[in-house]
């Protein structure tokens, strides 16, 4: 658990996660979307013209609170302090989950234990839209301690892992793979270096 961490990380630098996300799926009207881990809000506000019902949930206390504050007021949106490996909700309820950049600040027994809630609350057929950053990726080992394979704790105390295709494939085997997608990309530091997100879209069967 790392929720103090996050709070003090938030309270710190306020706006973690700059911009809007780039959110590139649609859902039908009136969908019930869970979003696991929302932050200051990034993904969330790409969301909230869509005429859904958002519930959003993250267990910093203070990014919950910057988000209130970052997310126009909506009678279809909910932010709620939660935590992942517990949802406060009923069996079947979403019909789609979103996972971006959350399964990563978890140890593994924590990651297993988030997939089991996501698959309770998860309508049949349901999806699940995951993003999280591959070893690929330039930061890979850069900074921490690691505590687990391919998982890196910062001096701030936050936790990153950095997953495999085949790992994530794994956490979700028993969902249909119906999308993926390698996002590689070029950014300036110190040179060039390569950034790299894993993208699924899973589907409950």
């Amino acid at each position: 658990m790392t929720e103090g961490a996050w709070n003090k990380d938030y309270s710190k630098r306020k706006e973690l996660w700059k911009g809007i996300t780039n959110f590139e799926f649609g859902f039908p009207k009136n969908s019930k979307v869970l979003e696991l881990g929302c932050g200051n809000g990034k993904t969330l506000l790409a969301l909230t013209n869509r005429n859904l019902e958002i519930h959003a949930i993250d267990y910093s206390e203070k990014a919950v609170e910057l988000c209130k504050q970052i997310v126009p007021a909506n009678e279809k949106i909910t932010i709620r302090k939660m935590n992942a490996i517990n949802l406060e909700y009923d069996n079947e309820f979403f019909d789609f989950v979103i996972c971006f950049h959350v399964l990563a600040h978890e140890l593994e027994a924590e990651r297993k234990k988030i997939i089991q809630e996501i698959t309770r609350v998860l309508k049949k057929n349901g999806k699940v839209y995951f993003r999280d950053f591959g070893i690929s990726d330039f930061r890979f080992g850069m900074k921490g301690v690691e505590v687990e394979k391919n998982t890196f704790k910062r001096h701030t105390g936050i936790l990153t892992h950095y997953f495999t295709k085949k790992e994530v494939e794994e956490l979700f085997k028993d969902y249909k793979n119906e999308w993926f997608f390698d996002d590689l990309w070029k950014v300036k530091y110190d040179g060039l270096k390569t950034r790299e997100e894993l993208n699924f879209v899973f589907a409950k069967n």
